[in-house]
């Protein structure tokens, strides 16, 4: 949130659940959610210390009420389908495809299908496939019709001594590729007793289990494959090789084969949160809470001889599984005391006091073997193997904490408060840090001289803070430096002795906290009987001694031949500054009808200010570290594809050694001179004689670079420029210039329904899925060039040629600006009427669609999804979902 402010430590926001910090959102069933708030200026996050630095998001759950004991029933099955993943030629269209290569190639029309596959270097089988109509689409062969379902009961009452709730859920998915499965169950319970008038007691607490199968996604394979084969035998088995005479054409199914490839994880978390409250005085709270969590996973992983890696010859021919296993235990204990008084009415005080102890401990081992006699063992019988490898690991971090707040309220139009929090962390050298915060606020709109306006303004506050919060989330023990086993060993005489190192990672004795200094200004407002509400809030954050892992030169030691040692340290310094609008409007309000909308945009500009990493650092080293000063974290550095060499630009292709059709590079400093001659000798058909005749040819134009003395260098058909990495430049950056929501709910009687759009836009994106060019086939949805289509958006398709290394990089970067849609609900609720009857508080049955569109600025991302980065390892997908809500 409000950009990056870290280069190596995590920018992810603090979730506080049910007051327990540092909770996880998928251990939480949705439909035990009540509330979720998003805190994001330093002084509402301050309290929380460091771990709030980059926001902080309030879940708080459904809790036991008094009264009635309700029962809620939540159910939903939905289909993920209709995948937005390009699509390959197949048919006739492939085959038009590929004389359109032979064409580009031998300027000729092939002679038949059989000459047309020997240029494609496709083999006899290849044409007896094609004979015969044997047609694969691998995008529709590889993807299935996911299913997904959620069942939610949850009971909750109570008394005015006790209040209690309890909920069991069951989640499952099954994706899109075959046996890509999960399942999900989830325990949850809780409870308060209300003593006396002084004392109260309590716990919530979470039980998960998640079993999870997940496989590797071969989509992309189907992006530049033969369309054609048998992909099963006729016994139904999986045919590892759709052509018999092509043995490097396997099937991308293979990983589906009995025993080929199994990846399972299973996971149980469980987290139990006992409190305490005493009210000892009027407007006193003293409450402390312990939360304490015990997390256990483990994974196992077959990899067998059929799998399409091992077939296909990209990885060693050997059968490896291997078994992990995690252990985390964590517990958090927090006291908070609250005084809440008043001075001659009008004065309203609030003092909060906190103290916060966390300790995390994390164990981990890795047991694998390989070269397996047979593919039944899987991970249950490592022993089989004749190359066994095992390691561990143990991590511990810490943290302590304390805080004070005062909170002051005058008759309600004068806020201030103000707050101090010291925070220590293990992970940190100088790990003690102070991080103060304060903020004010005027409710203008309850001031006399504003009484003119109270017939259309129904608030009006002005707000500002001030604060400093600070990140340590970093991985621990990088202030020391240790040993480590090294991977070869030494034998003395009396047998192998293992030897050792020092680790990668070099101590650092000054390490401390990276420190973000936060100014934020809003404005609040409701008019027209708060018809129309909304915020503006403006912010900068001045990000000082920002964490990164520098690379240590190399006059100081190699760790190894490829690889120099490392030093955490706090050398950088990262500026944010943004605006963020929200509002809130109901625009129609009838007994019958009701519309209202959710408006918010949010932009940010970000910039890395200052990095040190020593005095002889050269720009290019930077470069190489991915670090562009002035510019956002995120920054795209590469070569610039400046459209397609088209017809009548022969002269200028030829001084890059390309031609019509190719890819064109943007050459920063590179300069065209249609003034400049030069001949060059040159065999030339007679067209009397059909002979090879040499004749002196004279061209117009070249291009030209100036040297530092104002000296010129032509570039020409004799003296091509060839396009090298002191070519590339800064071409944008992965964070977006603005970004917008919009929602609208209509209410019609009994029937609602909700539209949640989405937009970002200014952003760049490095896609995977557009670089499928210079294959065998290649997605319908490029648009590449032809002499009768010249199009700027993929190069013309050539048997037998690819495209240079520069030209394919600059294909994968684009504009990702984006609009999407996405959902839509449609609902209808049963009448209170009908309800009294059947003895029920609440039934609602409705439908869902998740992204039911999407428009790119691009035409390049045509069927692919910008938000996910255009990726080619899994695709956009619909999901539709119909369910009911039910409570007694």
């Amino acid at each position: 949130m409000r950009g990056n402010r870290s280069l190596n430590a995590s920018c992810a926001p603090l979730y506080v659940i049910d007051g327990i910090q540092g909770g996880n959102i998928d251990d939480i069933n949705p439909n035990d959610i009540e509330t979720i708030d998003v805190l994001k200026d330093a002084s509402s996050t301050a309290i929380y210390g460091a771990a709030g630095a980059n926001g902080v998001i309030i879940v708080t759950t459904k809790q036991g009420t008094t009264g009635k004991i309700q029962i809620d029933f939540n159910g939903y099955v939905g289909i993920n389908a209709f995948p937005s993943y390009p699509e390959t030629y197949t048919g006739q269209a492939w085959i038009d495809f590929l004389t359109e290569g032979f064409v580009a190639r031998e300027g000729r029309q092939p002679a038949d299908i059989t000459e047309l596959f020997n240029v494609a270097g496709l083999t006899t089988g290849a044409v007896d496939a094609y004979n015969q109509g044997k047609w694969i689409n691998w995008r529709d062969e590889i993807l299935h019709t996911g299913i997904q379902q959620n069942y939610s009961l949850s009971i909750r009452g109570g008394t005015e001594k006790q209040q209690s709730y309890l909920s069991a859920g069951y989640q499952q998915e099954k994706g899109l590729y075959k046996d890509d499965k999960m399942e999900q169950l989830t325990f949850r319970a809780g409870t308060t007793y209300n003593i006396n008038k002084v004392l109260s007691v309590g716990f919530q607490s979470t039980v998960t289990y998640r079993n999870q199968d997940t496989r590797n996604s071969r989509l992309s394979k189907s992006l530049n494959y033969i369309p054609l084969g048998d992909v099963y035998n006729e016994d139904g088995s999986l045919k590892q090789r759709p052509i018999d005479d092509m043995n490097s054409y396997i099937n991308i199914l293979a990983d589906d084969q009995p025993n080929a490839y199994e990846n399972n994880t299973k996971r149980t978390n469980i987290n139990i949160a006992p409190f305490i409250e005493i009210r000892p005085l009027k407007g006193m709270t003293y409450k402390s809470l312990v939360s304490a969590s015990l997390s256990h996973s483990r994974g196992g992983l077959w990899d067998g001889l059929d799998t399409f890696m091992k077939l296909s010859g990209s990885s060693d021919n050997k059968r490896i599984a291997s078994y992990t296993s995690n252990n985390s235990w964590s517990y958090t204990w927090q006291n908070v005391l609250t005084y809440n008084f008043q001075i001659a009415s009008d004065h309203d005080i609030t003092l909060t006091g906190i103290t916060e102890y966390s300790k995390t401990n994390n164990e981990s081992a890795l047991a694998q073997n390989e070269q397996f006699e047979f593919d039944g063992f899987k991970w249950y019988h490592l022993q089989g193997g004749l190359s066994p490898y095992a390691t561990s690991e143990y991590k511990e971090t810490a943290k302590m904490s304390y805080a004070f707040r005062g909170a002051y309220n005058y008759l309600g139009k004068y806020l201030f408060s103000a707050s101090i929090r010291w925070d220590g962390a293990s992970q940190l050298y100088n790990k003690w840090c102070a991080f103060p915060a304060v903020s004010a606020g005027w409710r203008i709109s309850d001031e006399a001289f504003m009484k003119g306006t109270r017939k259309w303004l129904d608030n009006l506050k002005f707000r500002v803070g001030y604060g400093v919060t600070g990140n340590a989330n970093i991985a621990p023990y990088v202030t020391t430096t240790e040993v480590t086993s090294s991977a070869n060993s030494l034998n003395l005489g009396g047998g192998r002795v293992q030897t050792y190192i020092l680790t990668q990672n070099v101590a650092n004795n000054e390490l401390t906290w990276e420190k973000s200094y936060n100014w934020n200004f809003g404005i609040d407002f409701a008019v027209l009987g708060s018809r129309i509400d909304g915020s503006i809030e403006y912010y900068t954050t001045d990000t000082k001694g920002v964490l990164y892992n520098r690379p240590l030169p190399t006059a100081l030691g190699l760790y190894n031949a490829k690889a120099t040692y490392y030093k955490m340290s706090n050398i950088a310094r990262i500026k944010n500054k943004g605006i963020e609008i929200t509002v809130n409007s109901r625009n129609i309000e009838t007994k019958n009808f009701q519309w209202n909308t959710t408006l918010t945009f949010a932009k940010n500009v970000e910039k890395l200010t200052e990095i040190n990493l020593g005095n002889n650092v050269t720009a290019t080293e930077l470069i190489a570290l991915n670090l562009f000063m002035d510019n956002p974290v995120n920054t795209f550095y590469g070569y610039k594809k400046d459209g397609i060499w088209q017809l009548g630009q022969e002269d200028m292709a030829a001084c890059f050694g390309s031609e019509p059709g190719d890819v064109r590079i943007d050459v920063p400093g590179l300069v065209w001179d249609g003034s400049y001659q030069y001949t060059r000798e040159e065999y030339v058909t007679n067209p009397e004689t059909g002979e090879n005749e040499m004749q002196t040819k004279t061209y117009n134009g070249a291009y030209y670079k100036e040297g530092e003395n104002g000296e010129r260098e032509y570039f020409t058909r004799d003296h091509t420029y060839g396009v090298s990495t002191n070519d590339k430049q800064i071409l944008g950056h992965k964070t977006p210039d603005w970004t917008l929501g919009f929602a609208n709910q209509f209410v019609w009687k009994d029937f609602d329904l909700s539209i949640m759009c989405s937009m970002r836009w200014g952003q760049m994106i490095s896609g995977g899925l557009l670089t499928y060019m210079d294959n065998i086939n290649q997605p319908v949805c490029y648009d590449y060039w032809t002499p009768t289509n010249p199009t700027n958006a993929y190069p013309r398709h050539e048997l037998g040629t690819s495209m240079t290394g520069a030209q394919k990089e600059a294909m994968q970067y684009v504009d990702g600006s984006f609009f999407k849609v996405k959902n839509i609900t449609l609902g209808y609720t049963l009448p209170n009427s009908v309800l009294k009857k059947v003895n029920m508080t609440r039934f609602r049955v409705y439908a869902t669609i998740q992204n039911p569109f999407i428009w790119s600025k691009s035409d390049m991302l045509k069927g692919m999804d910008p938000e996910n980065n255009a990726t080619d390892k899994f695709p956009l997908y619909k999901t539709i979902v119909f369910g009911i809500n039910a409570s007694f």
